[in-house]
């Protein structure tokens, strides 16, 4: 990690102008800094970098001669080059009107629409790319100001819940992971999920439906079980609309502000337009590339993981998750792994047979608890991992591996203290 600062508000930026001359180097991130030149010592200027700024000639002009770093914003109104905050479903989802035809209309599909070519090629122009990275870059770090916020506010770690995003809502295995979540939004973990529909959506529902009595399940659960409200990929207003139905149920309108304590986090990708971000999630973290989506997933949920039923995506992600675990520096405790069986004997089938292709069932168990219990691996998981179909046994697996492990060190507190430990008035870590 390095010690340069970020500035990232008007705030912020006063403080560091208050400091004495020469002032330190920093990255100046979103400001408008027109009529601010005074303040830049040429020593600073030649260290410091300004992205996504505006500078105003003089300091432009200073910029240029002393080779400050400069990164302007992209030629497009539609996201930010390096964004401070998240999204929410309102800012995606911003031209929904009711009874019309909005879907292309949205930033969302905007965006999509600017970042894939025939449904196959992503921007690979040189502005493209940098506009693009940068921004996932940016929402990195406003991902682990978030994150941190959560975590010094109710003092227990994010869990994050993986699963496949075809499973329809009217499926008992989408009810049992809403079950699941809200029994661990209860406990104030934050739930954190891939952000798109199915599995992932049924995380984020279960984290909204937290501070209700649990009869409010049974009430919104006809709108989402309806036919009409099942396919994303070919009738995607509709799919929106049920969800919209949900939000206004639990708070009156759907872009009003929800529960504080429903809030959730969903990371999807733009990547997988086929994929559309689910409304449950408060927060939505919208990445153009899938690998920084991915490997940010399993780091980040330092509380735990649990794969529900899935397919290929999920099985991905076990593996990452798993690498991770195996090769973890011995400072740093494994992450808690839970195969769930949404679905009967989902990951826990015993033969080395292929198994039912229409129920897609998996033989997990055997490899992974190899891997596990290796005892020459640079790190044994053995007691990380559990694979049940049993909610409570699964709440009391992370309550006490917690509860054993609560003064180690993981990977996704060290990740969170690199991004946040140089920004004026982020939360500590």
């Amino acid at each position: 990690m390095g010690d340069k600062l970020e500035i990232r508000d008007i705030n912020e930026f006063w403080a560091w102008s208050g400091l004495k001359s020469p002032r330190p180097p920093a990255d100046f991130i979103n400001l408008n800094l027109v009529g601010h030149n005074k303040y830049f010592d040429d020593e600073t200027i030649k260290k410091s970098a300004f992205i996504n700024c505006q500078l105003g000639k003089h300091l432009a002009r200073r910029c240029a001669k002393f080779a400050g770093v400069v990164i302007l914003a992209p030629d497009n109104e539609m996201f930010s080059l390096f964004p401070n905050e998240i999204y929410s479903p309102i800012s995606l989802y911003d031209a929904y009107t009711e009874g019309k035809d909005w879907w292309e209309k949205t930033k969302d599909r905007k965006i999509y629409n600017w970042f894939i070519h025939n449904k196959r090629i992503i921007q690979t122009s040189s502005s493209a790319l940098l506009q693009t990275r940068c921004h996932d870059s940016g929402l990195e770090k406003a991902i682990a100001h978030f994150i941190a916020k959560h975590i010094n506010e109710h003092d227990m770690p994010p869990i994050a819940i993986m699963g496949g995003h075809a499973v329809r809502r009217d499926a008992d295995s989408y009810w049992q992971v809403v079950k699941l979540a809200r029994a661990l939004a209860r406990r104030q973990h934050l739930i954190i999920t891939g952000g798109g529909p199915g599995l992932m959506e049924a995380g984020n529902l279960g984290a909204l439906l937290s501070p209700f009595a649990d009869e409010k399940l049974e009430e919104i659960k006809p709108i989402l079980i309806d036919e009409s409200a099942q396919d994303f990929r070919n009738d995607p207003q509709n799919w929106f609309e049920s969800g919209k139905k949900v939000l206004d149920n639990l708070f009156g309108d759907w872009k009003n502000p929800p529960h504080k304590n429903s809030q959730s986090l969903g990371i999807p990708t733009w990547l997988y337009g086929h994929e559309p971000s689910n409304i449950f999630a408060t927060h939505i973290a919208k990445f153009f590339y899938n690998s920084l989506r991915e490997d940010g997933l399993v780091t980040i949920a330092d509380g735990g993981i649990i794969f529900a039923e899935g397919n290929a995506g999920t099985v991905q992600e076990i593996f990452q998750d798993a690498c991770q675990n195996y090769y973890c520096d011995k400072e740093f405790v494994p992450t808690p792994m839970v195969l769930f069986n949404s679905s009967p004997n989902f990951w826990t089938r015993e033969s080395d047979e292929i198994g039912d292709k229409d129920h897609r069932t998996k033989s997990l168990k055997p490899l992974l608890s190899q891997l596990a219990s290796e005892q020459h691996a640079p790190h044994n998981f053995e007691s990380a991992l559990l694979f049940s179909d049993n909610i409570d046994e699964i709440l009391e697996f992370f309550k006490n591996y917690h509860d054993k492990n609560i003064d180690k060190s993981t990977l996704g507190q060290y990740w969170r203290l690199a991004y946040n430990g140089h920004a004026l008035g982020d939360p500590e870590n």
